[in-house]
């Protein structure tokens, strides 16, 4: 990995992914900037609990992004799970979301133009985040001007590799040919001991972290950790 360009001039942005009450509230207390809300971190996040939702919103003011992911497994959608999607992304607007996050696929790899933009327009005005989804494309590049055309706000990525330092070089390439028309947000194993470098080579301004760990042996539910919060946000708007 080599430094990219100098950072950008835009105030950091650091997104902390939750589950819970518990988690928002950590998440505030550590310094977030915001929050994406889902359930089931464990499969890599779907749509949150309606329920858990309210009560986030009704105790959280920061700025919430609405995970819309109906079921865990590939991102390639049938018509009737498209617009189950559509209803979803209606009940995050109802719920106070400040945006929401999705990813849909072709069979092929490549991002579905015709659904995605199905998705944004149901999202308008709110901005949409292309998840994680991203690094199964077979083509990130060509993947990022479609993205771009159907008028997504933020991609989340590791840079199609297990974890973001992994693919620091690929999302410094992203970040670079974005030219600022859409975000470029590091994503997957983000944390307070890497989180410098890898803003200093890949020039991103926003990061995404889960900052969770393991309850205990007993119970391996996952939790926000709130001094794991604290130091990234410590690093990022220092």
């Amino acid at each position: 990995m080599s430094p990219a360009s100098p950072l950008s001039d835009a105030a950091p942005v650091l997104e902390i992914c939750i589950e819970s009450v518990q988690g928002a509230l950590a998440a505030v207390e550590g310094g977030a900037d915001r929050i994406e809300l889902c359930s089931a971190l464990a499969a890599d996040g779907l749509s949150p609990d309606a329920e858990v939702a309210h009560a986030v919103r009704r105790q959280c003011l920061l700025p919430l992004s609405w995970m819309v992911r109906p079921r865990p497994g590939d991102f390639h959608y049938s018509p009737d799970e498209t617009e189950a999607m559509v209803a979803e992304i209606q009940r995050a607007r109802d719920g106070g979301a400040d945006g929401v996050v999705l990813g849909v696929l072709t069979s092929q790899g490549a991002v579905d133009q015709t659904a995605t933009q199905r998705l944004v327009e149901a999202a308008y005005p709110l901005p949409v985040t292309f998840h994680r989804a991203f690094d199964q494309v077979s083509e990130a590049r060509e993947a990022l001007e479609d993205l771009i055309a159907c008028g997504v706000t933020r991609v989340l990525t590791s840079g199609q590799q297990r974890n973001a330092i992994q693919g620091a070089d690929l999302l410094a390439e992203l970040v670079a040919a974005s030219r600022g028309r859409l975000t470029i947000m590091p994503g997957g194993g983000v944390r307070a001991h890497n989180l410098a470098a890898l803003r200093a080579v890949t020039a991103a301004t926003e990061f995404h972290s889960s900052a969770a760990r393991r309850s205990s042996e007993a119970n391996p539910a996952w939790q926000t950790d709130l001094e794991e919060v604290r130091a990234l946000a410590k690093i990022l708007h220092r």
